[in-house]
């Protein structure tokens, strides 16, 4: 597709939408019904609350609250209307609201309307798939949400366990100090991982650094499936994890916890944060210890070390409004995490985020965001003995965003925007740390919720990618949902596409001499095409799910071993596959009792042609099995006590290794088993006024060990291990 046909296709997207009739106002032969939804609790705004205007029991005009809690509804006045117009109010976390209505042909300002909070709110709320706050149940798309509660009932001590322990086909590994982490199959390479909603830099051949975030400090993760190239671009073929971090909005606030790990690790955290006219501050500071330990095979016959990390995080978040209408907001946080080698070497990661936010709300529908966000990832070695420092690897991602949202009639709205993104990158790998290489591109993106009916909805839109070297990609996406009584069903299609990374197109590195990887700078970006399915029932306590995704991949990047065993990127000809099928449920048994399943299924076939046979290279466990029973019960207005039984459980998978031999040159293939494993966590908690929280824990239950240590193959735990915390919150 050219460039002229592919902007083309997003300008017709975005005027399509504006000259909708959805924005006309008030003219002669119409009333306009005004008014603001608060809350009854306290006074503030409720956004994204149904209004329907109904004529005896049938809806004649529907829509929806802004953020500030504002609706505004048109009604055409006709001659004929006999019946009675009443306006209804309905929001998942509040109780359903209803009035008359005196008169049909004036206008109506009904002021602030009071809505009263349900008393038992089991709802979640997203902004990852939209950029927006929805109700996951009202995104087309199919999103999972682990919100503070379920964070909670965890008892995490790193931010690894919330993701193993919610997140199904969730699998994670160690290489050189670096976790490794696949989900449903697909490495964190074709994962979106955020942060706020932004991107993170230090991403590299699937890894991702989970401990630049506290535990405490996560508020949810929300989880979206399927490709999201329309508003994320080039990592998010797979899907998007964002880590959404702790607000605190009351005037005053103290929170803080301290824990205590078997092995000798601990973790501690403190928050202060205060509000004050315009002005609102929230500080944290953190630091923890990961323990070091030996983990070995059952039999003891292999071995590997997890390194010990000491890890101090620091950050503040300003947010001002000098006006009604304008937000600003300040980010900046930093994590340095120390990894202690050995006697002589320590590495050290240092990560610093610094973003600025502003969003001007130009009418009670429209409104105009932007964003600045800079990542920086260093990492360094100090050889304590010999005090000298060497740079390894440093790595800026910036972004720059230029938004505008319009809320339409009936509760659809757009997103339009500019984007700007400038990596940069200084590596060991990359020429030695002499040279600095970096990618920056732009993006035009368009994305449009569409209320089609009060039952059907539809999520579309698009995305260009502009790069220096001239190559445009258009990456549109639109997914159907229909809700018909106690079911949900979606469906979409989604074309995404991922640019090579720096480390992919300019690596070079030598394994202690006896091999070299290379990059490629003649890489091709790899392209997707992605359909999507999903079913959804719920009825009471009960909700079951199930989905599926097909991916056909072209020009996939991978590495190949050449004739002299040296490996390097290289894109396959041809198209290669993926399928994951998923299913969930969930069981509200009885009042403070739950119990919660689901199952992952992924097929990624990878072959490589050697001695003239096809081989399926693949590293993909099959099957995933998440099971989690949650259990509550307060006994005193000021006392509760909670526990949790969780389980998971990988298949086992045989892996075929290629060695070559030294002298020869020659490839053989050498198919190993590595089994499956299960991992249990048991967590228990007494709470005193929602206050003061004493949490214990006892992760890998069954004391599992695995009959081999080897590439992404067993659990990262030594054993059994007993874990405590106190939490207290002021």
């Amino acid at each position: 597709m050219s460039a002229r046909h592919s902007l083309g296709l997003i300008v017709l997207l975005i005027s399509l939408v504006y000259s909708s009739p959805s924005l006309a106002q008030s003219r002669e032969g119409e009333s306009c019904i005004r008014g603001r939804v608060i809350s009854q609790h306290n006074q503030q705004p409720v956004r994204d609350a149904i209004v329907e205007l109904l004529e005896g029991k049938r809806i004649v005009v529907r829509g929806q609250t802004d953020a500030q809690g504002y609706f505004r509804l048109i009604l055409r006045l006709r001659s004929k209307g006999t019946e009675s117009l009443s306006l209804r109010i309905s929001h998942l976390t509040y109780e359903p609201y209803r009035t008359k209505l005196s008169q049909r042909n004036k206008d109506h300002d009904l002021g602030d309307l009071m809505l009263k909070e349900r008393s038992n709110d089991l709802e979640e709320y997203v902004v990852t798939s939209t950029r927006a706050l929805r109700h996951h149940k009202d995104v087309p798309v199919p999103v999972q949400v682990i919100n503070r509660t379920k964070i909670e009932r965890i008892a995490p001590t790193s931010t690894r366990d919330i993701l193993i322990y919610s997140i199904p086909g969730i699998e994670l590994s160690q290489h050189g100090g670096i976790t490794h982490i696949t989900m449903q199959g697909y490495k964190a390479d074709y994962i979106a991982f955020l942060i706020d909603g932004e991107e993170v830099a230090g991403l590299k051949n699937g890894s991702i650094d989970l401990s630049r975030l506290s535990p405490d400090n996560i508020e949810r993760v929300e989880v979206v499936k399927g490709a999201g190239s329309a508003l994320y671009g080039s990592n998010a073929i797979a899907g998007v994890v964002n880590l959404v971090t702790r607000q605190y909005n009351q005037p005053l606030s103290l929170n803080g916890s301290a824990g205590y790990s078997q092995l000798g690790g601990w973790t501690s955290n403190l928050q202060a944060g205060f509000k004050l006219g315009r002005f609102n501050n929230s500080t944290y500071g953190s630091y923890d210890r990961e323990a070091g330990y030996l983990l070995s095979s059952r039999d003891g016959s292999s071995s590997m070390n997890v390194l010990q990390n000491d890890v101090l995080r620091l950050g503040n978040s300003l947010r001002f409004n000098p006006t009604e209408n304008i937000s600003l907001r300040w980010d900046l946080n930093h994590s340095n995490r120390r990894q202690y080698r050995n006697e002589y070497q320590h590495d050290v990661y240092d990560y610093l985020t610094n973003g600025l936010r502003a969003a001007w709300k130009l009418s009670p529908h429209s409104s105009l965001n932007f964003l600045y966000n800079a990542d920086l990832s260093w990492r360094r070695r100090e050889y304590v003995k010999a005090n000298e420092v060497d740079t390894l690897h440093r790595n800026l991602v910036q972004t720059m965003r230029l938004q505008h949202d319009l809320q339409l009639e009936g509760g659809s709205n757009l997103s339009v925007g500019l984007e700007g993104h400038f990596e940069s990158m200084l590596s060991d790998q990359i020429g030695e740390a002499k040279e600095k290489k970096g990618i920056h591109y732009g993006v035009l993106f368009a994305q449009h919720l569409w209320h089609i009916s009060p039952r059907l909805r539809l999520l579309y839109g698009a995305r260009a990618d502009y790069h220096p070297n001239k190559i445009l990609h258009f990456s549109p996406k639109a997914t159907l949902s229909y809700k018909h009584r106690n079911w949900v069903l979606r469906g979409g299609y989604a074309r995404a596409f991922k640019f090579p990374s720096l480390m992919e197109l300019y690596f070079r590195w030598s394994h202690q001499g006896s091999f070299e990887i290379f990059g490629n700078p003649n890489l091709k970006p790899e392209t997707a095409n992605q359909l999507l399915v999903n079913a959804e029932w719920s009825r009471g306590g009960l909700s079951l799910s199930t989905g599926a995704t097909h991916t056909l991949f072209h020009d996939r990047i991978v590495m190949r071993a050449d004739s002299k065993g040296n490996q390097q990127h290289i894109n396959i000809d041809g198209y290669s596959h993926m399928t994951v099928l998923d299913a969930q449920a969930s069981w509200r048994i009885y009042n403070g009792i739950n119990l919660s399943a689901s199952y992952t299924f992924s097929y990624n076939p990878l072959y490589q042609k050697i001695n003239g046979q096809q081989v399926n290279i693949s590293r993909v466990r099959p099957h995933n099995l998440l099971l989690k029973l949650d259990a509550y019960k307060s006994w005193h207005p000021k006392w509760s006590v909670s526990a949790s039984l969780i389980g998971q459980y990988l298949s086992g998978q045989t892996i075929n290794l290629i060695n070559q031999d030294s002298k020869t040159k020659e490839l053989s293939v050498h198919p190993r088993y590595f089994e499956g494993y299960p991992m249990l966590r048991t967590t228990a908690s007494l709470s005193y006024d929602h206050r003061i929280t004493l949490s214990v824990s006892a992760d890998n239950l069954l004391n599992y060990k695995a009959n081999n240590i080897g590439v992404q193959n067993a659990s990262l735990t030594p054993g059994r291990v007993f874990a405590a915390k106190l939490s207290f919150r002021l």
